[in-house]
């Protein structure tokens, strides 16, 4: 049987005064970088609808082994100079390598519109989603602490330890106003939500 995907997901803050450097080295250096891993097969950035300086970035992989190989971590352990210099500035940044348990639309290319609703620890929403409708796409995904991994050369140039978060639900939608009704369906599960407009999608070649 062919294993599920894997899915890395990334989001942090940064400094007004840094997101032109940030931006800059996401889209000319780093998500190339990510795609030309072997078994990385697509990657999108994405910015916080509320007026804060907070960004996320999805990299799906072949499968969550992707995120341990060998390949990978020799890019962790070899920071680019570009690297080096905008790492140090990231704030509050959460990072989870994580396996796909759910998914209703797998294959599908990044929407404009994504909500990550953070879970309680050990809470899972009381029932399955709601009617799907095409605007959506639900995925349930959970880190993985031993993948997700500790310090590597590149987590120690940020200024804090990464946070691990608890299990996800990932929703996408070609509509912004979909995702609150969607994030409420999670309830009292959820520990918090975050919402982001698609800045750009990757696919690796």
């Amino acid at each position: 049987m062919e294993a599920p995907p894997g899915l890395l997901v990334v989001w942090n803050g940064i400094g007004p005064e840094d997101e032109g450097e940030f931006n800059a080295w996401y889209e000319q250096e780093h998500l190339a970088e990510r795609l030309s891993v072997p078994g990385f097969r697509t990657a999108a950035r994405y910015r916080d609808l509320e007026p804060a300086c907070r960004y996320a970035a999805m990299y799906e992989t072949d499968s969550i082994e992707v995120l341990s190989s060998e390949a990978y971590l020799a890019r962790l352990a070899s920071p680019t100079p570009r690297t080096r210099a905008i790492m140090p500035r990231f704030r509050e940044v959460s990072r989870a390598a994580c396996s796909i348990r759910f998914d209703t639309r797998p294959g599908t290319l990044p929407a404009p519109f994504l909500a990550i609703v953070t879970l309680r620890p050990g809470a899972m929403p009381a029932c399955w989603p709601p009617a799907f409708e095409p605007e959506l796409r639900w995925r349930i995904v959970e880190p993985d602490p031993l993948v997700t991994g500790g310090t590597t050369p590149e987590q120690a140039l940020r200024p804090a330890a990464d946070r691990l978060p608890p299990t996800l639900v990932i929703v996408e939608s070609d509509v912004a106003a979909m995702l609150s009704p969607a994030a409420d369906w999670v309830g009292s599960a959820a520990e918090g939500v975050q919402r982001f407009a698609l800045i750009s999608s990757r696919q690796a070649v």
